[in-house]
């Protein structure tokens, strides 16, 4: 397995599976690091990428990760899985809400067409899931690109 040149970082906010996403993006040939959610963007400026994984808090805990704002000023593209979405859009204005019902197993995610980071997986894609928060409105300039059932 060749890697690219470029890197991508991983700042873990407590997922279980943070190990997983290092695996499966070294699997697409990019070299990765899987480092602390609280670390300092001055530390991450040569990463091409940031993925922001998924953790057991809500972003309205008091225990909730800390992080650097300055990340989402690195000018490089951000990938927020679960709680690494939720966070994504509450520091930029959008609003995080407590569902009655949550998604815990394997569920189907709905993707948008012509959306080049799903490109090749189709309409749908089986996916593992565990969370209760949901976004309730998205950040101006944001978009919706999947959706698992009522909660996105």
């Amino acid at each position: 397995l060749r890697m690219s040149a470029e890197r991508v970082v991983i700042l873990d906010a407590g997922a279980q599976y943070g190990k997983v996403i290092d695996r499966r993006v070294r699997e697409l040939a990019v070299d990765c690091d899987l480092l602390p959610l609280d670390t300092p963007a001055s530390k991450l400026t040569e990463y091409r990428a940031l993925i922001i994984s998924g953790g057991p808090q809500s972003v309205y805990d008091v225990d909730a990760p800390k992080y650097d704002k300055e990340i989402f000023n690195l000018g490089v593209p951000v990938l927020g899985i679960c709680y690494g979405m939720q966070l994504m859009s509450y520091e930029h204005g959008g609003k995080v809400e407590r569902k009655t019902r949550r998604e815990d197993g394997t569920f189907k995610v709905i993707l948008e067409t012509g959306c080049k980071l799903f490109e090749g997986l189709g309409v749908e894609t089986e996916v593992l899931l565990t969370h209760g928060d949901s976004l309730a409105s998205l950040p101006e300039g944001f978009r919706v690109v999947g959706r698992s059932g009522e909660i996105w």
